[in-house]
């Protein structure tokens, strides 16, 4: 009988303790993980990338190109906020501050097109970047940015935003 109330005390204290999170709380930190991340300097190159002759001087590429960083880091956390847990959140946001974080990034950013970049990492790093992407908290992450679901609804976003200040020529 003993244990039976422990049990429900137990349980009790689980179920007050697991209130909601804010997703306000869980964006703001990835907010800080998209900028680390350089999401929005990643898509920008992979736009200039793709580009031909004509479509450099189209002014709906010159608007998206102009477009605030923090509005396309934004476009991506509002797509993978509700997937993310704020324990999840935090953990990228230490991950992307370390050092390991910083140089992978680092390396991603010579070519943000090439999907297996070359890696100048030390031992070290290598070690935590193993351990983070390992983690639950990275494999979610990463299969998020790896999603073609997640970069065609960051498109649709991007091209919601554009429609009102332009129009096709």
């Amino acid at each position: 009988m003993r244990y039976l109330i422990l049990l429900m005390a137990l349980l009790a204290a689980v179920s007050v303790s697991a209130e909601p999170v804010p997703q306000e709380d869980i964006r703001q930190h990835l907010l800080v993980v998209a900028k680390d991340m350089r999401i929005a300097q990643g898509f920008k190159h992979g736009v200039r990338a793709g580009l031909t002759g004509s479509d450099a001087v189209d002014p709906r590429v010159q608007a998206l190109l102009a477009m605030d960083d923090r509005t396309l880091d934004g476009f991506f956390v509002e797509i993978v906020s509700p997937r993310l847990s704020l324990q999840e959140a935090k953990a990228a946001r230490a991950f992307f501050a370390s050092d390991a974080g910083k140089a992978l990034t680092a390396a991603q950013a010579k070519d943000p097109l090439d999907p297996r970049p070359a890696l100048d990492l030390t031992p070290t790093q290598m070690v935590a970047v193993r351990a983070y992407m390992g983690s639950a908290a990275g494999k979610k992450l990463g299969a998020l940015v790896s999603s073609p679901a997640t970069w065609d609804a960051f498109n649709a976003k991007v091209g919601a935003a554009l429609v009102p200040s332009l129009k096709a020529p």
